[in-house]
């Protein structure tokens, strides 16, 4: 999966795998780096999905445009964020004017250049049926 958290000086993309208990910390390693290296060739990203976002991204803009704070936290965003207060009123055309390349070349600034952090959690108390037969689960949960 990935998660997106936003904060305040910055944000973390979060990759992340969740598989039973008796799967191998090294395998999980292993499955999240050969899906980097799937995610790096850019193969993920085509005109049509581009196109197929672009919309949704300008409609949310739209959504947000109608509450009284809407404008003001833009403003304020653009200004903290961006250096740029008047960035806030050209949010749509910018999202317009984006390219395959412009998207793809910011992936690899902030994420096939980005030095990842791997954290493995595992729970203490595994039920033993759990460890002995959960390779199991899959073939059953069919």
């Amino acid at each position: 999966g990935i998660q997106v958290l936003g904060l305040r000086r910055g944000g973390i993309l979060c990759f992340y795998s969740a598989v039973l208990p008796y799967r191998s910390e090294s395998g999980q390693f292993e499955v999240m780096s050969e899906t980097m290296r799937k995610l790096e060739r850019g193969e993920w990203l085509t005109e049509e999905r581009l196109a197929g976002a672009r919309p949704k991204i300008l409609r949310r803009f739209e959504q947000h445009r109608n509450r009284a704070s809407d404008l003001p936290d833009a403003i304020a965003n653009s200004r903290w964020w961006r250096g740029d207060a008047t960035l806030a009123f050209t949010r749509a055309e910018r999202v317009g004017a984006l390219t395959r390349a412009d998207v793809l070349q910011v992936f690899e600034r902030y994420v096939v250049k980005a030095k990842p952090v791997a954290v493995y959690v595992q729970p203490e108390n595994v039920p033993i049926l759990l460890k002995l037969f959960g390779w199991m689960l899959p073939v059953v949960m069919r």
